[in-house]
């Protein structure tokens, strides 16, 4: 797997640096769409009735919109967009004005932001029989964007110079 959008643009061949910009944006935007993609909740917190049977990994569970609401674009280290309304920030807005020496960060600020994306386990009341323990699996709504990240590159590489 590449490790850097540099790596990733070289594999795909080279590109003057108008195109690269526009594959740097468009793969930011993707990967930053990938990775806040929704799913309805599987428990209601409002009723603690259970509302769908499952969940699908790499989706981000919203419930009350805490988590998704975390969300926040950060360019050089400055925020500069956070979600709201259940939703995810504009990622076209708040990442159109990159370029290829920004330091572009998208994260969940929300304190179960990890245990959500990694999994966890409640009830765990260190016996050996394991009664009462329940493992939570992650959603990896990161992971999956961050594996997926040479593919995004390689589709903007294919759409700029279509």
């Amino acid at each position: 797997m590449t490790t850097s959008f540099s790596a990733s643009l070289e594999a795909a061949g080279q590109l003057i640096e108008d195109e690269m910009e526009m594959v740097f944006l468009g793969a930011a935007q993707d990967a930053s769409e990938l990775m806040t993609r929704r799913q309805e909740s599987m428990w209601n917190s409002a009723t603690g009735k259970q509302q769908r049977a499952g969940f699908d990994i790499g989706f981000v569970p919203v419930d009350s919109g805490e988590l998704i609401n975390s969300v926040e674009v950060r360019l050089d280290g400055s925020a500069i967009a956070k979600g709201g309304n259940k939703a995810p920030p504009d990622f076209a807005a708040s990442l159109g004005g990159m370029t290829l020496d920004t330091v572009a960060e998208v994260v969940f600020t929300a304190e179960h932001a990890r245990p959500m994306e990694y999994g966890f386990r409640v009830g765990d009341d260190d016996t050996d029989d394991e009664t009462g323990d329940v493992d939570v699996p992650g959603r990896f709504f990161v992971l999956g964007a961050v594996q997926s990240w040479d593919e995004i590159v390689e589709a903007n590489v294919r759409y700029i110079k279509e």
